[in-house]
């Protein structure tokens, strides 16, 4: 019988490495936050890890690579969070929905709230993006849809239209981030709950 081959714990040095490209991508996901893209620099994300602009190179080989990195490991990151929340074992079509809302709230305002450019128009992506961001908002609108459409389904919601009442609960959801404030009188939890609550009851019946 042929023994198992013994996983491969990582080096020291590739624990460094994954680690340093982790820390890249929370800059230029920062940094995307407050200049947009075209005017998101280099220089500024090296500053924000303390490393040179050429060891960024390094790690990828320009801006537009380095974004689609950061596009991709947050979309995985998150869509493995709501994926949980949607195929919840044991959960009504409306608690699933519940959890939904209240995951994607934590995920804008502690997780990841630069998520939320993924979905906001005004943030100048090059068409070199359009079509990955158009394939992530897909994957992560049918969360959503896939729920609302059980809940209909069983009789749980009552809505006039399914898209309709979708982009209005997801609209709400992705303006959180514009409003949310760390030092407000809520926490983030706190308002998770409020938010999910309140969009929940776009969907209940009368």
């Amino acid at each position: 019988m042929t023994a198992e081959p013994e996983s491969k714990e990582p080096s020291r040095l590739e624990r460094r490495r994954e680690e340093r490209k982790q820390a890249i991508l929370r800059a230029a996901g920062a940094e995307l936050a407050r200049a947009g893209f075209s005017r998101a620099s280099l220089d500024d994300i090296a500053e924000r890890v303390h490393v040179t602009k050429a060891t960024l190179y390094h790690y990828y080989e320009n801006k537009e690579a380095l974004y689609h990195a950061w596009m991709e490991a947050i979309s995985a990151q998150v869509h493995a969070e709501l994926v949980a929340e949607a195929e919840a074992a044991g959960e009504t079509a409306r608690g699933r929905l519940w959890r939904l809302a209240h995951r994607e709230v934590m995920i804008l305002t502690t997780g990841f709230p630069d998520y939320a450019r993924l979905f906001m128009g005004a943030v100048d992506w090059p068409e070199s993006f359009q079509e990955q961001i158009r394939e992530l908002r897909r994957g992560h609108e049918a969360l959503f849809r896939g729920v609302i459409s059980d809940g209909v389904a069983s009789g749980e919601f009552r809505v006039v239209d399914e898209t309709v009442a979708r982009y209005c609960l997801q609209g709400a959801l992705i303006y959180v981030p514009e409003w949310f404030r760390d030092d407000g009188r809520s926490s983030a939890g706190q308002i998770a709950d409020a938010v999910a609550d309140t969009v929940i009851r776009m969907f209940e019946k009368a």
